[in-house]
């Protein structure tokens, strides 16, 4: 039995080793190499052909995840670092819970279980285990800090955010009320005989319509379901006729019918006013979820950073297939 123990230790020594493939990053004691690098890569190419059974992408896949591994492995190590600092544990409901996320994210028609997932050919279940256990840590070090600093939001904090779109709304509706009233004047210069696209051309608060002397192109009734108002106007329309100021598209519009298309087409042109969004409340308790979700996520790119900016870091490029090939020649 001693005998068998000394030589699988041999073997695990030597097996490590023989591991010579250059050091990609490094952090407070750890190591992370271009073999590591590349059979994680192998791993997630190997999910994303078994869910869409593309293999047209594969290397661009595995190089993309090649080229951003090595900061995430990082981040990875320096979360490991601070959770036993802390005596943190990753509890088996958070592993589990990004075992789920991740076959929700991956499966293939036919699955049925993570089993179906994690057992595909050439595939490293332990590689993809320990992602998994880092994802499960980032929640765990998440709520971590959040029990050290709770947002302790104030008490009224919904009521608060309501009157802050209350008086936005406030302040939109006498901002549209102005615009509408600019809309009027133009329209009627308009009305006197002021040539369309001149006064569409100074008027217009769409830049980037100026150039094509604010043609707006075709449009159908399809594409204005969301603008009834628009698309009553343009039935009542003929050829060469604009409209008075309406609301629609986003904004307050002059259009002119330039002509009328098979299908139910329109080729217009149009003066656009820009108009303020006014905004509908959530419900309280969603707004203070959101409100403690948002302080979360601060809280912990706050913490992160604070973590890496100690930490002793070094990560070098990983060279792609065509340098290593300019090198041999």
């Amino acid at each position: 039995m001693v005998l068998q123990l000394a030589v699988a230790c041999a073997i695990v020594i030597c097996g490590c080793s023989r591991d010579s493939s250059p050091v990609v990053a490094e952090v407070n004691g750890h190591v992370l190499r271009e073999s590591e690098v590349n059979a994680r890569a192998t791993n997630i190419a190997a999910l994303f052909l078994h869910k869409t059974g593309k293999i047209d992408n594969i290397e661009k896949i595995k190089e993309k995840f090649r080229s951003g591994y090595a900061k995430v492995w990082v981040e990875d190590r320096v979360l490991e670092d601070a959770a036993k600092a802390d005596g943190v544990e990753v509890a088996p409901e958070y592993v589990e819970k990004c075992r789920k996320a991740a076959f929700r994210n991956f499966k293939a028609e036919g699955d049925s279980s993570y089993e179906d997932l994690v057992n595909l050919p050439g595939f490293t279940r332990e590689l993809w285990e320990d992602q998994v256990l880092s994802e499960a840590r980032r929640k765990v070090m998440k709520d971590h800090w959040e029990k050290m600093e709770p947002a302790n939001l104030p008490t009224n904090y919904a009521d608060m955010v309501i009157a802050k779109i209350a008086k936005w709304n406030e302040d939109m509706a006498k901002t549209n009320a102005l615009q509408f009233v600019k809309a009027t004047n133009v329209w009627e210069k308009l009305r006197a005989g002021a040539d369309f696209v001149k006064t569409a051309r100074v008027n217009t608060e769409k830049e980037d319509e100026i150039e094509d002397d604010c043609e707006w192109g075709t449009i159908d009734d399809k594409f204005l379901e969301d603008d009834p108002a628009l698309r009553k106007q343009l039935k009542s329309m003929k050829v060469g006729e604009f409209s008075p100021p309406i609301e629609g598209d986003g904004g307050i519009l002059i259009v002119r019918l330039d002509s009328l298309e098979e299908d139910d087409g329109y080729t217009v042109s149009r003066i656009f006013f820009h108009k303020g969004n006014v905004l509908t409340p959530a419900p309280k308790k969603d707004i203070v979820a959101a409100a403690e979700r948002k302080y979360v996520d601060e809280l912990f790119r706050r913490k992160l950073g604070e973590l890496m900016a100690k930490a002793n870091v070094r990560i070098e490029p990983i060279e792609n297939k065509e340098q290593q090939g300019e090198k041999r020649r």
